[in-house]
């Protein structure tokens, strides 16, 4: 009894068992945190714990804190592991593996066990000079879940299931890993993002729901997912006519739905129809600073009574805000 040539076991006595080849065995379990690697932004630099990863079947390990700093602190990019394996690593009583690095990058691409030599491995994702992250690529660890009366130090990392899902209006946190800012002791209400205690790590976690009276009355719906921000009138009628042309609005986004990038004001806009059915004939353009005005444009002359309905959809680096309140 024997295998052909092209039949390979890899796991049987004298097997050479390669790195390609044992990568595969654990691919399937994707991309996740083991332990720590919990990344802080300082000064533009990112800062991680040590810490292990399974990425793309190869365990990653940091082994004590390390200071990651960008060429350029400008825009969304990754941190991650880079792999070349036209590389070859040099053998030693100390192995120098030339085949990765972990460095910044734009764009995730390659997969290792689909037969690529090259790839782009996201771990974090930094947003400028504002925000970092674990990327979606990656499946966060298993962290414990935040008790009260508890003491945390800190850089302490904690779970919360889930915290003001019954009102969304609140700030939502759903599978939410955090870290703590500050040695304390917890109380029976895990504490709003106001007090500066925990910093949200996966930003996928935030939810919130909530509206503003954007131009004489009319409520404009506003819904933020991650860094989505999702803004529209849903037949709101007003308190007072528009005329012809442009109109100033005293009225600005709430913080945690800013529409600003990495500190640049980003205005976005939300336009459609009243239901008289004239297509195109308003459109909303909203600031952020106060320094300029959010305007409303009519195509055509529009009553108080005229609901307005349309959307628009932008992106924020703003920090998530949320309410203290018990975990569900």
């Amino acid at each position: 009894m024997t295998l052909a040539n092209t039949e390979l076991v890899y796991q049987s006595d004298y097997m050479n068992v390669s790195p390609s080849a044992d990568g595969a065995v654990f691919s399937g379990i994707g991309n996740r945190i083991i332990t720590g690697l919990v990344p802080t932004l300082i000064n533009g630099a990112v800062q991680v714990t040590a810490g292990k990863a399974l990425i793309q079947g190869r365990l990653f390990e940091l082994t004590s804190t390390t200071t990651y700093t960008p060429t350029s602190t400008t825009g969304t990019q990754y941190l991650g592991l880079i792999a070349d394996l036209t590389q070859q690593n040099q053998d030693g009583e100390i192995v120098q593996n030339n085949q990765y690095t972990v460095g910044f990058f734009t764009s995730p691409s390659g997969d290792l066990n689909k037969g690529d030599t090259k790839a782009n491995i996201p771990i974090w994702l930094v947003n400028g000079t504002n925000s970092v992250s674990f990327a979606n690529q990656v499946t966060a660890g298993i962290y414990p879940n935040w008790k009260p009366n508890i003491r945390y130090n800190a850089g302490d990392v904690v779970m919360v299931n889930s915290l003001n899902g019954s009102n969304t209006d609140n700030g939502y946190l759903k599978s939410a890993i955090l870290k703590a800012n500050i040695s304390h002791t917890s109380s029976t209400t895990f504490p709003a993002s106001s007090t500066g205690t925990w910093t949200l790590i996966n930003i996928d976690a935030y939810f919130r729901t909530g509206f503003v009276t954007f131009g004489y009355g009319r409520k404009l719906n506003i819904v933020r997912s991650g860094n989505v921000i999702k803004a529209g009138y849903i037949s709101s009628s007003g308190t007072q006519d528009y005329g012809t042309g442009t109109t100033q609005l005293i009225e600005k986004m709430p913080t945690w739905a800013n529409p600003d990038i990495n500190g640049y004001d980003n205005v976005f806009y939300v336009s459609g129809t009243p239901f008289d059915g004239n297509p195109y004939t308003w459109t909303l353009a909203i600031h952020s600073r106060t320094g300029i005005a959010s305007s409303i444009y009519s195509a055509s002359p529009i009553s108080a009574r005229t609901p307005l309905r349309g959307s628009g959809n932008t992106s924020t680096s703003a920090d998530p805000e949320w309410l203290g309140a018990v975990p569900d």
